[in-house]
Order: C-alpha cells, then sequence, then structure tokens
C-alpha cells in the first residue's frame, strides 16, 4: 500500500452560504440600527409634552431653590421663561427634548444653568444640573447639583 498525499479537506458549499448570509445579517443590522436612530431624532412626537408651568427644585450644595418655569415645545424645541423668589434666574430658559432626555439652559442676568436629565411621564423630570457665573467678580465658582421639576399645568 503506497501513501497518497493528503488533500486538503473540502468544505461543504453551506459554508460558503452561511457566510455570506452573516454578512448580509450584519449589514442589515449595521443600517438598521442607523435608521432606527435617524427615525428617533425625526419623531418628536415619541416625545412627552413638556408645555406649560412647572415647579423646578434645585437642590444646590448651600440651599434649596424654588423656580417657576414656562415651557413651550414645538417638535424638539423647548423655550419660555424661568423666575423664583429665591433665585436670580429671571429670564429665559431654552432647550431640546428627544424622546425623555431634555436638555434646558436657564439664563439669569449673570449666570446660565444648564440642566439635563430625563422626562418620566410628561409631568415629572429630574436630573443634574452645572452652575456657571458669567460676571467677573463676586461669583461662586463651577458647580454641579440636582434637580427635580414637577407640571402644575
Amino acid at each position: 500500500m503506497g501513501l497518497t498525499p493528503s488533500q486538503p479537506p473540502v468544505r461543504p458549499a453551506r459554508s460558503k452560504a452561511a457566510r455570506v448570509v452573516l454578512v448580509l445579517v450584519i449589514v442589515l443590522v449595521v443600517i438598521g440600527g442607523g435608521a432606527l436612530l435617524w427615525v428617533r431624532d425625526q419623531l418628536p412626537f415619541i416625545s412627552p409634552n413638556v408645555t406649560g408651568t412647572w415647579d423646578l427644585h434645585l437642590t444646590l450644595p448651600d440651599r434649596l431653590v424654588n423656580v417657576r418655569l414656562s415651557l413651550r415645545q414645538d417638535a424638539n424645541d423647548i423655550t419660555g421663561s424661568a423666575s423664583g423668589q429665591n433665585s436670580t434666574l429671571s429670564d429665559s430658559a431654552s432647550g431640546k427634548l428627544t424622546f425623555n432626555s431634555i436638555t434646558l439652559n436657564l439664563y439669569g442676568p449673570h449666570e446660565i444653568d444648564h440642566l439635563t436629565g430625563n422626562v418620566s411621564d410628561g409631568k415629572h423630570m429630574s436630573g443634574e444640573g452645572n452652575f456657571t457665573c458669567l460676571a467677573s467678580s463676586g461669583c461662586p465658582a463651577p458647580f454641579v447639583y440636582t434637580w427635580e421639576a414637577n407640571k402644575t399645568t
């Protein structure tokens, strides 16, 4: 008996087909995921409506500040005003809402409060804020705080 050279194993035909299918599935998942993200950003009606009056409570490092927000939502854009008895905020508010994620900037005469958070059911929202002073002197250093708000109307 003579020895015959060994031949490489023959791959079944389904192996190549399986690879093609796997590549197609990966491509569809990537494209589909990107498409879903795009659609999410284009459908503002999926987001809760934050138009109305809100009681905002800022838990600062040294005190609690209560602010009244009057917000108007147009698609994903938010505009409005902020005022409070124990707050220097007395100016405008602007921001964005995507799904339940909200970003609000509250502008006072000498400061900006940048709020980020989540709207849970269209009647409650909460998150984290960043205070930045715009005055050249007499201001505290920037700081981070928590906040929550409840819709009143």
